[in-house]
């Protein structure tokens, strides 16, 4: 699988939200690879990669009735 990065100008990364400013812009491509054998579970994931002249920003999505991961303040650790 190969994923497209948008090249940006700097690109400010205070909100990470998936649908906002400046996520909203990048495009997204699902994840559809696997190791092996397609396993039974095998949840909706995307990714959206962008980078500037500083660094490269990589957001992942994961829709999954399993797990739920959530954090307490924005930028959190999630374990």
């Amino acid at each position: 699988m190969l994923c497209r990065a948008t090249k940006q100008a700097p690109f400010p990364i205070a909100d990470s939200y998936w649908d906002r400013f400046p996520w909203k812009a990048v495009q997204s491509e699902l994840i559809q690879n696997h190791m092996g054998n397609k396993p039974d579970h095998f949840p909706k994931a995307a990714i959206k990669i962008t980078y500037d002249q500083k660094a490269v920003s990589v957001m992942f999505r994961v829709e999954d009735r399993y797990v739920r991961a959530t954090a307490t303040s924005h930028q959190d650790s999630v374990y």
